[in-house]
């Protein structure tokens, strides 16, 4: 997933020119392989993201995840400080309250994370679909 100095020019082009496969919530961690991918809103439940996968992630890496589907239920990225957040590993910040977190309630919702060599900490988000 991450661009390093050895990266040849088609794999550095691939990471931004290619969406990577879409994501679901079957757990509470996602694991990205591109710099973008969609995150596929559920039909049913209210699931929730506590873990970003650091695996092959660098520190100063950009991460975009767009919302798509048409799922009803709403899917919620939480803050390490959020009070129902206990998941173990859990390395995301949104704002670091007890409340902080962003939630894909429609199609094409987005939010930016970068890497800080430990967590992934959000620096953009918006909330461009209807709501389901």
């Amino acid at each position: 997933m991450a661009i390093s100095s050895h990266s040849t020019l088609a794999e550095v082009k691939e990471q931004f020119t290619k969406l990577g496969a879409a994501l679901t919530t079957a757990s509470a961690t996602i694991t990205p392989t591109h710099q973008v991918h969609t995150l596929t809103l559920p039909s049913s439940g209210t699931p929730s993201i506590d873990v970003i996968s650091t695996t092959g992630a660098s520190k100063g890496q950009l991460l975009v995840l767009i919302a798509a589907g048409a799922g009803a239920a709403p899917v919620t990225i939480r803050d390490t400080a959020h009070s129902s957040n206990s998941t173990t590993g859990k390395n995301i910040k949104c704002e670091g309250t007890t409340s902080s977190v962003i939630t894909f309630d429609g199609a094409n919702d987005n939010a930016t994370f970068v890497f800080d060599g430990t967590n992934w900490i959000a620096i953009s988000s918006v909330d461009a679909g209807p709501n389901q």
